[in-house]
């Protein structure tokens, strides 16, 4: 392995955007249908279509910066330059830790559904997900995201079913039918949001991307969209099928809205694609928070031991072989609830970092010309990032007091690896990215 070595360029716009879908239609959709349908009823599909919009802001906060900076450490090297090394390494760690701690939940997930298949116990179905995934991910990039697009498809193919189901049964019930107002829809897009949250790690590809600079920014917007579309018409299709109290209480609500249609089998089948969509989004995980990792450690804020490639595959074989043990011991206790709330609250501090750091960018200069432009603007002030960190914070309202507890202990835990770490100097926060 060599610290020397580049990343290869050898991804396109179909391969980067099939792995943003594949990111973002993980396991999320299987498990919060029926609990957001328990608060939005029959218009659960406004729910969706109101947090793509939240998670739409973000998104284009994303797309702008990395269009001025297609790193692979993404969020740290954003922030470094507007706000200075402590706020980027918080933001960069925050991204690496709600990254890896996110594997074991969906891993677990997992192993959930191939023991209700299997006489596997859960967590040594999540283990053999974490090594599987490792394997592939260290093999290779390209291999990767071939990989990963398969499962996408497949994943893809779960939710079209549903859609196939339902629609029959369009105009059964009342859409705008909720048992608690506007404020249950907007309770209920609180919680789908989770379910978008993954698209910020396209922008982790941009050192392995053709032309990433066209590339990152087309890919976060088609793969916000394509997700968007899809979700919604699963919830219109699903409250079509079933109505919203059936969903709402049902711990499986899109299996039994199949089983319901076609029977034991259907229901059987999409336990199995269910098994793609969780495996899909631990390799995608990994493979993007070893980036992140590498390009940190490249600038001196994580050990630069974790920068080396190796030279053969071109891969950041370390930096995905330590995430993997992490997230693999994470795995031990067996208890997705925590480490899930960990992970939002993690995930939400890189969204304020990026939208925050980009209201900074565009306070202090106009962007270029030739650049990727969120151009809705008041006087100095751009509204788009303002309305992604405003929506943001409106999500990191609904976090469990255990998720800002675990949050601040990571944080916590980040900031004692950054000071043995000797890094770089640190930068004064008032060097220009334009």
């Amino acid at each position: 392995m060599t610290a020397d070595a580049g990343l290869r360029r050898g991804l396109g716009l179909v391969e980067v955007t099939l792995s943003g879908v594949g990111l973002i239609l993980g396991a999320g959709i299987y498990a919060l249908i029926g609990v957001a349908a328990e608060d939005a009823g029959n218009a659960l599909w406004l729910s969706f279509l109101l947090a793509a919009g939240a998670c739409g802001l973000t998104g284009l906060s994303y797309a702008a910066l990395a269009n001025v900076i297609p790193k692979a450490a993404a969020e740290y090297d954003y922030v470094r330059p507007a706000w200075g090394e402590w706020p980027a390494f918080l933001a960069g760690w925050s991204v690496v830790a709600g990254s890896v701690v996110a594997v074991a939940p969906v891993s677990l997930g997992f192993g959930g559904y191939l023991n209700s298949l299997t006489p596997l116990e859960p967590r040594v179905g999540a283990w053999l997900l974490i090594a599987a995934s490792t394997v592939v991910a260290a093999w290779g990039i390209r291999e990767s995201v071939w990989l990963s697009v398969l499962f996408t498809l497949v994943e893809l193919s779960g939710l079209v079913i549903v859609i196939v189901v339902g629609l029959p049964h369009a105009g059964d019930v009342d859409y705008l039918d909720t048992p608690n107002g506007a404020t249950g829809v907007l309770q209920a897009m609180a919680l789908v949001f989770f379910a978008y949250i993954g698209f910020q790690h396209i922008t982790k590809l941009s050192e392995e991307t053709r032309d990433a600079n066209r590339t990152i920014p087309m890919a976060l917007g088609f793969a916000i969209g394509i997700s968007a579309a899809v979700y919604s018409l699963v919830a219109f299709a699903a409250v079509s099928a079933a109505g919203w109290e059936t969903l709402a209480g049902s711990g499986a609500p899109l299996a039994d809205v199949v089983e319901g249609a076609l029977g034991r089998g259907g229901s059987r089948t999409l336990s199995v694609i269910a098994l793609f969509a969780t495996g899909n989004t631990v390799l995608l995980l990994l493979v993007s928070v070893a980036r992140i990792v590498y390009g940190m450690a490249q600038e001196g804020a994580l050990p630069g031991v974790l920068a080396r490639i190796e030279p053969k595959r071109q891969t950041p074989l370390l930096a995905t072989l330590v995430i993997a043990a992490v997230a693999s011991a994470l795995v031990v206790p067996g208890d997705i609830g925590i480490v899930a709330g960990v992970t939002n609250f993690m995930i939400f501090v890189s969204f304020v970092a990026v939208n925050g750091v980009l209201i900074t960018m565009r306070w202090r200069a106009p962007p270029q010309p030739g650049r990727f432009q969120v151009s809705l603007r008041i006087g100095r002030i751009d509204l788009i990032p303002l309305g992604g960190l405003i929506g943001t914070l409106m999500m990191v309202a609904y976090l469990e007091p255990t998720a800002y507890l675990g949050g601040l202990a990571a944080l916590a835990v980040g900031c004692g690896v950054r000071m043995l770490v000797p890094g770089e100097r640190l930068v004064t926060g008032r060097d220009a990215v334009e």
